[in-house]
């Protein structure tokens, strides 16, 4: 009974429109004509095109009418973000389509309440939904119907994360909608696959998607919301890819379009992503400027989610410009904004949703199925009848609307030639791309050329041409196999394969037989199944480039082979002028200290000049030298944990002699005793002891004060003297090498300029710093910064542990290794009289001697005679257990940080550079063997 009131029902529905006058006539014309406005305004102002669509329903004349404007009002509220008003909309709309039996128009309202609970966070729903709008589409046989739901569907699994369901359901949606040549629907597919990709992390193959999308879209109008919306998610795969200037390029095509269809949401969400590209590129000022209008754009269209990442990104720039406070109320803000719209209960849904999904898709029934197959059946014979009568009726008013028919049909035809004009423009459009394309393809430099599954050419470029060395038509279907030189034919298989191929290497031409060398890269053209039925290649003559590669390299070689020989020079001249210091400076002592008693104070004076004047030719020739290393980046930085309060001792313990003979009054401050760096012991130690000597060469009267000071992870040597200064115009050029404040014949000072040109390259190569405050005549303080090692890695550095010596009686005996005879004499010289000596000039007669002998300790010289140097005996002498303990101190005229880091590498146990003083030598001697 109920069934045959609702077909009564349905009947007097429509049939009473055939009774209508012409003025009832006149007011569909106005019904329709708002509703194609309110469409029009769909995607540019939703929230107008609702009101349009509310005032259409509001003059309806019957429900088939007002289910239309229901419809197109909630889509419109569901694009216009009105979440809440968009699902009464559509629950009064699907109410409508219930009670005209309307399938078509329910699976549609479905699908669209779906989305709206999609958009609200109520997953568990929005499956529920697109699952019974499926269902519906499937017994109508509505593929559209069906390709729409299965996207929708989709974009619910990827908000829950299930990335291969929603997969597999855009690729069934695509190939519908490719079927129907949907072209909305196939750019929307193909957006959503980018966005796949995207979170899959394959930027190349989202990049591709978010392009044939754009393509689809150009066919039917450039300037609309899901263009905009396309080319800001292209923006966002550059953006990952790193290419940020490509990335800009796109959100400004974005934005540019999305102000000119007047989507203030879409626009707030394409600045802000705008505002991160200007934030990663440093420019945050526009950065700024884009941000703060997103915010306003969000803020008026009541959007919550893109105004709380544009808040988010706002809070980032303004931490990176310093703001702390503003970054934070940015947050705080955001975070308040996602809280509200992500409860406790909307994340117990999540869970909830996802578990629907599984049980609806495997388990709904076939009963609930039947029952909807009758349902639709008793729908169709309601339908036929409900046509039946519509006929009747039509031959009842045919002759009073025979005029609004002919005024209908002129408009019709407007329309039709409207149609053309547009459909010639896009024609126009169409061919215009084409040559633009073909255009490029013939003008790029790159070799392009096409082929099909069985290696035979399709097309090819100029540049291919020229490169495989033929003209265009021999090449155009072409066997590729048949090329003369076919060691390119596996990457082009590749292709076919559906990888990618690349080959580089040489290449002979086809005609010419030149041989070249070229890179080749190839990929595979396919849409479906595992393999492609084209590939696309591209080619390069490299040739050039592998010549300056080449060429390149024995430059490399060439400037490698030179540095090692300067090095080997300076190593030598530096081994050759210390030997002979050595000797001298030697023999000099011994003199001094024989004649000490005899010599009035003039000729002590004499002597101490001369002593002055050998260190002094000493340090020009090591600052020479060391500069040298330095500038030629051979300089070898050994860094190990060191105390800087014992190496300050050991150093003012130096100058302190020379400065008391001036007058001078020496002072040490440790205010934090306890400290180690990690550097290079020799480079920081010569750094500091240029800045003591300075001290004293420059003061004649006063204190020379030193002291250390720790802050954070850094510390600090001050030294301070209360000498002449320096003017402000000379600290602009301290550092540079030979610099000297005064110059020519009639400067003050001695020196070549070079002692603060090394303390700086020697604290640079440490990671330090170095600072200077000085003024003329009101002395100079040099501020020196070092790292600190942490107190973990000071615990965890290995302590070396040296086993005590037994107590020796009688002399000591010692091995000296030493090749050059004077230095020989001299040694027994001073040596003799406090200890037992033997001597060595090449490693075969040490290895006698120390296999001979009982030897205590061994003095070795690093360049000896014969196949083996000193380092090399040194590590066989460490390799035998019986003599592992042995004391073995390095004493050669080879002084570089870098000759000392190797000696203590192979095995000695000290290092101890020429020319020595007798005292040195005499305390390492004691050191090691008492």
């Amino acid at each position: 009974m109920k069934n045959i009131y609702s077909i009564l029902t349905l009947l007097l529905l429509l049939v009473g429109p055939s009774c209508r006058s012409l003025y009832g006539q006149e007011e569909v014309s106005l019904f329709y004509l708002r509703i194609d406005s309110a469409r029009t305004f769909l995607d540019t102002d939703p929230v107008k095109s609702a009101a349009i669509a509310q005032r259409a329903s509001a003059i309806a004349s019957r429900d088939e009418q007002r289910l239309e404007a229901a419809e197109l009002r909630a889509h419109a509220l569901e694009h216009a973000g009105e979440n809440v008003i968009a699902l009464s909309a559509f629950e009064m709309a699907e109410g409508l389509s219930l009670r005209l039996h309307d399938a078509q128009a329910r699976g549609r309202l479905l699908n669209g309440l779906g989305s709206v609970y999609r958009s609200m966070g109520r997953y568990d729903q929005s499956l529920t939904l697109h699952l019974k709008a499926l269902s519906v589409f499937d017994s109508l046989g509505n593929d559209l119907g069906r390709a729409q739901t299965m996207h929708d569907l989709a974009e619910t699994l990827f908000a829950l994360g299930q990335l291969q369901e929603a997969r597999q359901n855009i690729d069934r949606s695509l190939r519908l909608r490719l079927e129907q040549d949907n072209k909305r629907g196939i750019a929307q597919s193909y957006s959503s696959l980018g966005r796949l990709y995207m979170q899959s992390g394959d930027m190349d193959s989202a990049r591709i998607s978010y392009t044939r999308a754009l393509a689809e879209l150009k066919s039917i109008g450039l300037h609309s919301a899901p263009v905009a919306e396309n080319f800001s998610r292209l923006g966002d795969v550059y953006l990952r890819m790193g290419d940020i200037r490509e990335a800009l390029d796109s959100y400004n095509q974005a934005l540019s379009i999305a102000e000119a269809v007047g989507s203030s949401n879409l626009a707030a969400e394409i600045k802000t992503h705008l505002g991160r590209g200007y934030r990663m590129i440093g420019d945050l000022k526009r950065a700024r400027e884009a941000l703060a209008s997103a915010v306003k754009l969000a803020d008026a269209g009541a959007v919550g989610s893109v105004l709380a990442e544009a808040l988010d990104e706002a809070s980032q720039v303004e931490k990176l410009s310093g703001n702390d406070d503003a970054a934070f109320r940015l947050l705080r803000r955001s975070v308040a904004i996602r809280d509200s719209m992500f409860s406790l209960l909307d994340r117990e849904r999540l869970v909830e949703a996802e578990n629907l999904y599984r049980k609806e898709r495997s388990g709904m029934e076939f009963r609930d199925f039947e029952e909807s197959r009758e349902q639709d059946l008793l729908l169709f014979l309601l339908v036929v009848a409900v046509l039946l009568l519509i006929l009747a009726g039509i031959a009842l008013y045919l002759s009073r609307v025979k005029a609004q028919g002919s005024r209908e049909m002129e408009a019709k035809s407007k329309e039709i030639r409207d149609m053309n004009a547009r459909l010639q423009t896009l024609n126009k459009e169409l061919a215009q791309s084409e040559e633009k394309y073909r255009m490029l393809f013939e003008r790029l430099p790159v070799g392009v050329f096409l082929y099909d599954n069985s290696l035979q050419l399709i097309q090819v470029n100029q540049a291919f041409v020229d490169i495989v060395g033929s003209t265009r038509e021999r090449l155009e279907g072409f066997q590729m196999t048949e090329l003369n030189d076919d060691r390119i034919v596996p990457a082009l298989r590749n292709a076919i394969e559906g990888e990618l191929g690349a080959y580089e290497g040489e290449y002979t031409t086809t005609t010419s037989q030149v041989l070249i060398d070229i890179s080749m890269r190839t990929a595979p053209l396919t849409w479906s199944g595992s393999k492609a039925r084209y590939g696309i290649g591209f080619m390069l003559d490299v040739t050039n480039w592998k010549r300056i590669e080449r060429d390149l390299i024995e430059a490399k070689e060439m400037a490698e082979m030179a540095d090692g020989m300067k090095h080997a020079f300076l190593t030598s001249i530096s081994h050759e002028i210390r030997t002979p210091l050595n000797v001298i400076m030697g023999y000099f002592g011994i003199l001094k200290g024989d004649l000490r008693d005899r010599l009035s104070a003039d000729e002590i004076d004499h002597f101490n000049k001369v002593d002055l004047a050998v260190r002094r030719l000493l340090r020009t020739v090591d600052q020479i030298l060391n500069l040298s290393i330095l500038e030629s980046g051979t300089y070898a930085v050994s860094r190990e944990a060191c105390s800087v309060l014992d190496m300050i001792m050991e150093l003012v313990e130096e100058v302190r002699p020379l400065a008391e003979d001036k007058g001078l009054k020496v002072d040490l401050i440790p205010s934090c005793a306890d400290v180690t760096v990690h550097v290079d012991r020799y480079s920081i130690a010569q750094a500091l002891r240029n800045l003591l000597d300075n001290a004293v060469k420059f003061t004649d009267e006063g204190t020379i004060r030193i002291s250390l000071e720790c802050r954070h992870s850094a510390l600090s040597v001050i030294i301070e003297d209360s000498g002449i200064g320096m003017s402000e115009e000379y600290i602009q050029r301290l550092y540079q090498s030979f610099s000297q404040e005064e110059g020519g014949y009639t400067r003050a000072y001695d020196g070549l300029g070079l002692g603060l040109t090394l303390t700086k390259r020697y604290v640079d190569v440490n990671d330090g710093s170095i600072l200077v405050k000085s003024r003329k005549g009101l002395g100079t303080t040099f501020t020196v910064h070092l790292p600190v090692v942490s107190e973990e890695e000071r615990e965890s550095a290995p302590i070396p542990i040296i086993d005590p010596e037994p107590a020796r009686e009688g002399k000591v005996h010692v091995l000296v290794v030493e090749d050059d005879m004077e230095t020989q004499k001299f040694l027994q010289l001073i040596l003799k009289p406090l200890y037992m000596l033997s001597f060595a000039d090449d490693a075969m007669a040490a290895w006698s001697v120390l296999e001979s002998e009982d030897i205590d300790i061994i003095l070795m010289d690093i360049s000896l005679r014969g196949d083996e140097d000193g380092l090399q005996l040194t590590r066989r002498i460490r390799q035998n257990p019986a003599y592992s303990a042995l004391p073995i101190i390095a004493v050669t005229a080879h002084a570089f940080a870098d000759d000392r880091r190797r000696s203590l590498e192979a095995g000695c146990t000290d290092y101890l550079p020429k020319p020595f003083r007798m005292k040195q030598l005499r305390e390492v001697i004691t050191q090691y063997t008492s």
